[in-house]
């Protein structure tokens, strides 16, 4: 049983040391001939200043409608090791915050400009 505990905690290091790398800026975007056309993503919904390098199950919504709110970030998602900026409704992005959501939006230069946000589809 202990053994079993010590794996599953190095497991959880090791997947939040491979996000940590991933993800120490945010990702440029690249306009294409189809930036205009609405996409969908999904992934984290995170704030600008972690970019999701806590996992969704140690980040609470608090903290992170805490560095939105009180801390002048903004609101990104997190699709592997990828970080997206989003602008759009924050209302609508705080009832996802921290957690999993489905996204659709178009690109516009380096953000995703929000059009709706769902819970995630298994």
């Amino acid at each position: 049983m202990k053994a079993l505990r010590i794996v599953g905690s190095i497991s959880e290091v090791l997947v939040l040391a491979s996000l940590a790398f991933g993800q120490t800026t945010t990702q440029a975007l690249s306009a294409s001939a189809d930036a205009t056309s609405v996409q969908q993503l999904t992934g984290i919904v995170s704030d600008s200043r972690c970019k999701g390098w806590r996992s969704p199950k140690n980040q609470p919504v608090s903290c992170t409608k805490e560095c939105v709110q009180e801390e002048g970030a903004s609101y990104v998602l997190v699709v592997g090791n990828r970080v997206y900026a989003l602008e759009g409704d924050r209302g609508e992005l705080d009832r996802f915050a921290g957690g999993p959501a489905t996204i659709r939006g178009r690109f516009s230069g380096n953000a995703f400009l929000v059009n709706s946000v769902t819970t995630v589809q298994e």
